[in-house]
């Protein structure tokens, strides 16, 4: 089938429990960790939600850590940059379809 994608932060967290449900319906995930500079998320979270530094802050590193050991560990996974001072190179732009098993 077409492949599928998801964009939610606290899938990073809620991965242990989706993936027996995604192998249940024969479905492989690929996990792309989006990460993002720690001030710019707390920057985003006062305006949307109020939330202060601490807290904003708090929450940044439970995704972040869940992201890694939630999310890619026992199936394939890369992390990636929305910093746009860090250009990303071409090859990985154009190797990206294939992480994906995209055709």
């Amino acid at each position: 089938g077409a492949p599928h994608g998801l964009k939610d932060p606290r899938l990073s967290l809620l991965m242990p429990f989706w993936r027996p449900v995604l192998a249940a319906a024969a479905l492989r995930p690929h996990c792309l960790i989006c990460l993002r500079h720690p001030e710019s998320v707390a920057a985003s979270l006062a305006r949307r939600d109020n939330l202060d530094a601490e807290q904003s802050h708090a929450l940044w590193v439970a995704h972040t850590l869940g992201g890694h050991h939630g999310a890619v560990r026992g199936c394939p996974g890369c992390w990636w940059t929305t910093n746009p001072y860090c250009a990303i190179p071409r090859r990985l732009w154009n190797a990206f379809p294939a992480f994906c098993a995209c055709p």
